[in-house]
């Protein structure tokens, strides 16, 4: 299951016309596909209903997969090389 922590955790009150950043961050489950996502966020107001903020956020896969198959293409051309190198004199 992912996680998502907000800094600050709470905003005790603003007055009207202010703002108030916030960090949002988000990590995804572990077998999340990689790809883009729409997340929406909610603010929870006693008085007045936020708009939601909707953005698209990117998940990307670890880069070592990407050097994994490199590697397994360079072992597959090796070992074609041998095999022509060791048949190919007879």
């Amino acid at each position: 299951m992912g996680n998502i922590t907000y800094e600050p955790e709470k905003i005790g009150s603003l007055d009207a016309g202010t703002q108030q950043e916030v960090d949002v961050v988000i990590t995804p489950p572990d077998k999340t596909i990689a790809g883009d996502y729409m997340i929406t966020l909610r603010a929870d107001s006693e008085k007045v209903a936020p708009d939601p903020l909707s953005i698209r956020v990117t998940v990307l896969t670890p880069t070592i997969w990407g050097w994994v198959g490199v590697l397994i293409v360079l072992a597959v051309i090796a070992g074609v090389g041998v095999v022509f190198w060791r048949l190919g004199r007879r």
